[in-house]
């Protein structure tokens, strides 16, 4: 039943530019990451919606938001990142955070292809916005009223209790039940794009797998949220 529909080894592709014909053992991790539960349905207050009513509840809360936080995927491609920058950067005081973090017992980084990073697109990212702080105050304050969370690793405990949360995300975990907004977004295999590794390189990822109806494209997600809240801003 899972013929097709599933990954079950990743292998190397012959890259003389980064890696030639070798792929370090965190890439052939993903098959585990990638594996894992999905969210596949829109949610607002905790409640299943159509697709297109959560992105215009994100859209109300991003246009009536005084002070407001965006937490960027550092796994978004150079295309999403582009797109969010674009649309809805200018609605919010942005910040990159480190989606995935070095797991108990992993190899941290040798001379060779580990790095300490285990994030596909930090190098990108970076260059549009700054990275978290450790200390996470001093990018969310008290009188933050809106988090905008694009994929895994944001802080839910330093974010205000009085704070609303939109949350783009891929898998189903326990920190789900703090967002406001909830919006399912594909994964790298089931799209494609391009990432910047930290020497620079840019290369390309191409779908392997269709994603559901009721999960979003982050790139295309992005400017319909931006004009549904421009809609808004402009019918007050």
């Amino acid at each position: 039943g899972h013929l097709n529909t599933r990954i079950d080894r990743v292998t190397p592709l012959d890259n003389p530019a980064v890696n030639g014909p070798w792929v370090c053992n965190k890439a052939r991790d993903l098959a585990r990451m990638f594996e894992r539960e999905r969210a596949e349905q829109a949610m607002v207050q905790r409640e299943v919606v159509d697709l297109d009513v959560a992105i215009r509840a994100a859209a109300e809360l991003i246009a009536s938001a005084k002070h407001a936080v965006a937490l960027v995927s550092s796994w978004g491609s150079n295309e999403e990142l582009a797109a969010f920058h674009a649309a809805l950067g200018p609605s919010f005081t942005s910040f990159v955070k480190a989606d995935w973090v070095v797991q108990p017992g992993e190899r941290v980084e040798d001379d060779v292809l580990i790095k300490p990073d285990k994030n596909p697109n930090s190098a990108a990212a970076r260059a549009m916005f700054p990275a978290l702080p450790a200390d996470v105050a001093q990018a969310i304050p008290a009188d933050t009223d809106l988090v905008f969370v694009w994929g895994e690793g944001a802080p839910f405990a330093a974010i205000p209790s009085s704070a609303r949360v939109v949350l783009l995300t891929s898998y189903q975990l326990p920190e789900n039940t703090r967002a406001d907004v909830l919006i399912p977004i594909s994964v790298q295999t089931e799209r494609n794009g391009h990432y910047t590794n930290f020497q620079g390189v840019v290369t390309g990822f191409e779908q392997c797998f269709v994603k559901k109806a009721s999960v979003a494209d982050a790139q295309p997600l992005f400017e319909s949220i931006f004009a549904a809240s421009s809609h808004m801003a402009g019918a007050r």
